[in-house]
C-alpha cells in the first residue's frame, strides 16, 4: 500500500526533525556501522525527503568491538536515471570525506569504542548531462513508478574502504528528493473574484487573463440528416502553472449557424488533462515506445447564460488538478508534461467528417508542488454539478511504499551485506 508524501507546503516549511537509521550488523547481532539521517518525511518508516536548499544532515556511527583498519570512510549522494532494458546513468555523484587516514597515509586504524561523523552535504541545486560535462539541467524530483519505461533515483551511501583483497563495507539508503515549485501568480482580476467569492471574470472581460487559442472549426453529420459546421474556442487562464490539488480554470465557446448542433454539441464537450512521460530528448521522434500518455481528469463545464446568444454558447469551467500529481520536470532525455486537451466531439446524433478522435486544441501547462503565496485558489462548480468521475491510474500520485521493489522508493540498504 501506498502511502503520500507530506504536504508539499509542510516540506517547504519544514525542520529536518525525522530521523532514519540503517545499519550493518555484525555476527553476534550487534549494529557496529550506522547510518543517521535526519530529512522532513512525516514518519521515519518513510524515505527520508529532502527538498531544494537542503542539505543530507545527520552522523555515521561505528561501534566497534576490534580496531579497524581502514583506508577511509566516505558518504556519496548520487542521482541516476534508467530507463527500462538500458544501464543506469549518473547526472549527480557528489563524494565527502568522513574519516581520512592521517598524515597522508594510505590507510589508518580507528581505535574500538564509539565513533560519530557527522554528515552535512549540501545538495547542489543542478546535475550533469553524464554524455556531455558541459550541459547541465535543474535536479529532477524523484521519479519512480510501478512498471514505469524510467525512473529518477537518488541515493545515500557510506562506504568503509579496506584495501588489499578485503571487499569494502557499504551502507546505503535511498532518499527522495522534491524540489519546490511554485505556481505563477493569478490575474489581478481573477485574484480578487477568489478572495470576494465573486463570479470569475472570462477571456472577454480579463483579457489579460487568459490564453484563447486558435479557433478549430469541427464539420460532420448532425443526426444522418444535415452537414453542420461547429467553431470551437478553448481560453486557459494565465499563467501556465498551477499546482496539484487545484482548479485550472476554462472557457470554452462554440458558434454555428445551426441552433440545434450548438444545442447537442455545448451539453458534453470533452475537455482533459492529460501528462505525458517522454524518453530520449528534445530531437527524439515521437512514438508510442518512448512516449507514454496517461489521462489525469476531466473538465467539468457549464452554460453561462448571460454570454451566450443565439448561434453562440459560452461554457465556463475547470479541471479538479488531483492531490500527489507529480510535478512537470525535464531531466537530460526524460521529460514530464503536461497538457490541455480538447478533444474531437463524440455524442450520439452527430458524426464527424474527420476520422481521428484525438485532440483537436491542445495547450501544454506546468504542475508545481505548491500554489502561489498569498492566492487562495477556490472552485467555482456550481451546486448542482459534479467533478467528473477521477481517472483510475495509480501511477499519477506521488507514493512512498515502505516496502518493496527498489525501483518504487524501497528502503535501499537497510540489511545490507557487511
Amino acid at each position: 500500500m501506498a502511502e503520500e508524501l507530506p504536504g508539499y507546503t509542510e516540506l517547504g516549511t519544514g525542520a529536518l526533525k525525522t530521523e532514519h537509521e540503517f545499519f550493518i550488523r555484525n555476527n553476534k547481532a550487534k549494529a557496529w556501522l550506522t547510518l543517521k539521517l535526519r530529512s522532513r518525511a512525516t514518519e521515519a518508516k518513510f524515505l527520508p525527503v529532502y527538498c531544494d536548499g537542503d542539505s543530507v544532515t545527520g552522523e555515521v556511527v561505528l561501534d566497534l568491538e576490534s580496531d579497524e583498519k581502514t583506508k577511509g570512510i566516505t558518504l556519496t549522494l548520487r542521482g541516476s536515471i534508467t530507463e527500462t532494458g538500458q544501464d543506469e546513468e549518473f547526472f549527480l555523484e557528489k563524494v565527502v570525506d568522513l574519516w581520512k587516514a592521517p598524515d597522508g597515509a594510505s590507510s589508518g586504524v580507528i581505535k574500538k569504542g564509539r565513533h560519530t561523523l557527522p554528515i552535512l552535504v549540501p545538495i547542489p541545486s543542478h546535475g550533469t548531462n553524464p554524455r556531455n560535462s558541459q550541459s547541465s539541467f535543474p535536479l529532477p524530483p524523484t521519479f519512480s513508478e510501478r512498471a514505469s519505461p524510467a525512473y529518477i533515483n537518488y541515493q545515500v551511501s557510506v562506504s568503509l574502504k579496506k584495501g588489499g583483497f578485503t571487499p569494502n563495507r557499504k551502507l546505503a539508503s535511498g532518499i527522495a528528493y522534491l524540489p519546490r515549485k511554485v505556481a505563477g501568480r493569478p490575474s489581478p482580476m481573477r485574484s480578487l473574484a477568489y478572495e470576494k467569492g465573486t463570479t470569475l471574470p472570462g477571456p472577454s472581460e480579463d483579457p489579460a487573463g487568459w490564453d484563447v487559442l486558435p479557433p478549430v472549426t469541427v464539420e460532420g453529420k448532425l443526426y444522418n440528416d444535415r452537414s453542420v459546421s461547429v467553431e470551437y474556442t478553448l481560453a486557459v487562464a494565465e499563467p501556465m502553472s498551477y499546482a496539484s490539488n487545484s482548479p485550472l480554470p476554462v472557457f470554452l465557446t462554440l458558434k454555428s449557424t445551426d441552433k440545434q448542433a450548438l444545442d447537442l454539441l455545448s451539453t458534453a464537450p470533452d475537455v482533459r488533462l492529460v501528462r505525458t512521460l517522454a524518453l530520449g530528448g528534445t530531437s527524439t521522434e515521437r512514438r508510442s515506445n518512448n512516449t507514454f500518455l496517461n489521462p489525469i481528469a476531466r473538465a467539468s463545464l457549464w452554460p453561462r447564460e448571460k454570454e451566450s446568444g443565439e448561434l453562440e454558447r459560452v461554457l465556463q469551467g475547470e479541471v479538479s488538478i488531483p492531490s500527489g500529481v507529480k510535478q512537470s520536470f525535464v531531466a537530460n532525455k526524460v521529460a514530464l508534461y503536461y497538457d490541455i486537451l480538447l478533444m474531437q466531439p463524440k455524442i450520439a446524433g452527430f458524426a464527424p467528417s474527420a476520422t481521428a478522435s484525438g485532440s483537436i486544441a491542445s495547450h501544454t501547462i506546468e504542475i508545481t508542488s505548491a500554489p502561489a503565496p498569498g492566492v487562495q485558489m477556490r472552485s467555482f462548480l456550481p451546486p448542482d454539478y459534479q467533478q467528473p468521475e477521477a481517472y483510475e491510474n495509480f501511477n499519477i500520485a506521488t507514493g512512498l511504499l515502505e516496502n518493496g521493489n527498489f525501483r518504487f522508493l524501497h528502503h535501499a540498504g537497510v540489511g545490507a551485506t557487511a
